[in-house]
């Protein structure tokens, strides 16, 4: 049992980080062009799997550490339209999968079902089947009810309803239910048995389609989970307005303010707007601006400031702009993790005022008392502090250039506050950091500032793809060039 499980672990994952080196090495030395990249992508995790069942070891685990590997590093080979390609290969690899698999699974049935291998009795323990597994799924839900219901964003019974209703399958249990109706071939002693399996199994499936799948868009729609939230609604209305009023100046610009085309595109305009409007309140054409569909809101008793919902347009604004500056190396990883699990975690209390940088103020903190630490430890820290900080407030920052008129506005101002006076106090005290953070952002820039002319060039014919490619490659030179430029001040 020790060996087994060793070998089942501990060699899965050595050999998980073998191919994950191997991988690290051969996009290092090949050419970052879309082709080579993508197909060492797929190649790799493929590779990776056959060869942990040639050493009778466990091939999901092995692909744990590759994959995190690969992602966590992935911003020194994947970058742009890269990653997008990526994304969209992998996409289509997943997409053709899952459909070779229920295809195969619904001939096998009709074959079963044609060579007189099924009869009455086994349709009828199908509808038992169906009928037990919801059943079944229900109790589940009834269980971990009370329990979800303190757990993240909240669990009400209109939740449940759907979770229980709306629980459809994937692949994987057709894919068991194949393997083992292959493992029992013609003559086997359990050749019935399997046959049995996968007329049930896809059986279920089938039912769960036809039905669950059918009905469910209806009881979401009876049980309003689609409506949008209020702030929601206000942001649509705001930019429509915006739209529709940029258009109007743009040909009163070019024609005139009071000219005939003018006056014709004030009229497109509204009426756009009201349309948008209309699809925003469920076919309501009461107000056509923002501040006319609050007041048609508050006169119908359906409104009032929804904190909660405004709470969270700024944390996901927060979340996209970590994110962008983690992509343009202005952060690191690490920091742009810290920074992403103290907003997911205020997420589950948008209930109360936003107070993130209570946490974040206490984790800067704390790693400010490790800076004399020796073995890099300490300038570890000191720059993560930094990169937390800095992160925290241009985050903020960028919600009070989206937001103006935000009714959160003011605790988004007040923990902006607590970031700016820390990155104040990491001035005084180590003017360093700030500057290498200084250093590390003019790289950055520099950096995007290359590629965006450089795909602005491939977009205008300008450039090919290999020769883009090069320059790629010198645009990362160029920044970590500019990164190690010394700076006199922060």
């Amino acid at each position: 049992m020790v060996k087994f499980t060793a070998v089942q672990t501990v060699g899965a994952v050595a050999l998980g980080l073998c191919f994950l080196l191997a991988a690290f090495l051969v996009l290092k030395l090949c050419r970052k062009e879309m082709s080579v990249v993508l197909t060492i992508i797929i190649a790799v995790p493929f590779m990776c799997f056959y060869s942990a069942t040639l050493i009778d070891t466990s091939g999901i685990l092995a692909l744990i550490p590759l994959s995190l590997g690969l992602r966590l590093f992935s911003r020194n080979f994947l970058w742009g339209h890269l990653d997008e390609a990526s994304h969209t290969v992998w996409e289509l690899i997943e997409f053709m999968a899952n459909t070779f698999v229920f295809v195969i699974s619904g001939v096998i049935m009709v074959m079963d079902l044609m060579s007189s291998k099924i009869n009455g009795e086994d349709v009828r323990d199908l509808v038992y089947i169906y009928l037990a597994s919801l059943v079944a799924r229900g109790i589940t839900v009834l269980v971990f009810y009370p329990l979800l219901r303190r757990m993240g964003l909240g669990f009400n019974a209109a939740d449940a309803l759907v979770t229980w209703w709306g629980g459809l399958k994937g692949a994987v249990g057709l894919s068991i239910a194949m393997i083992v109706h292959f493992s029992a071939r013609k003559g086997h002693e359990l050749e019935q048995t399997g046959v049995r399996f996968m007329f049930h199994m896809g059986g279920v499936y089938f039912l769960t389609t036809v039905i669950n799948a059918t009905l469910s868009s209806s009881l979401v729609q009876y049980l309003k989970l689609d409506a949008k939230p209020r702030a929601r609604i206000l942001a649509m209305t705001e930019v429509s307005e915006e739209c529709c009023r940029r258009a109007v100046q743009l040909v009163q610009k070019t024609q005139g303010a009071k000219s005939e085309a003018a006056v014709k595109a004030g009229e497109i305009a509204a009426r756009c707007h009201m349309v948008a409007c209309d699809a925003t309140r469920n076919g309501t054409s009461a107000a056509v601006t923002a501040a006319g569909l609050a007041e048609a809101l508050l006169e119908a008793g359906d409104y009032e400031v929804d904190l909660d919902g405004e709470r969270r347009r700024v944390l996901e604004i927060c979340t996209r702009r970590y994110r962008a500056c983690f992509e343009a190396g202005m952060i690191s990883n690490t920091a742009c993790a810290a920074l992403n699990h103290v907003t997911k975690d205020a997420a589950f209390r948008c209930d109360s005022e936003l107070r993130r940088w209570s946490a974040l103020g206490s984790l800067c903190a704390n790693l400010l008392r490790l800076s004399d630490l020796p073995l890099g430890v300490g300038t570890f820290s000191l720059n993560l502090s930094a990169e937390i900080a800095w992160g925290f407030a241009e985050a903020q920052e960028s919600v009070r250039k989206t937001l103006p008129r935000s009714p959160v506005l003011g605790e988004v101002v007040g923990e902006a506050a607590g970031a700016s006076a820390f990155q104040e106090s990491l001035r005084i005290e180590h003017p360093r950091v700030l500057q290498r953070l200084g250093a590390q952002h003019l790289a950055a820039t520099a950096r995007q500032d290359a590629l965006g002319k450089i795909h602005q060039a491939m977009e205008d014919g300008s450039l090919h793809a290999d020769e883009a490619a090069v320059l790629e490659e010198m645009a990362q030179k160029l920044g970590d060039g500019i990164g190690r430029v010394p700076l006199q001040h922060a």
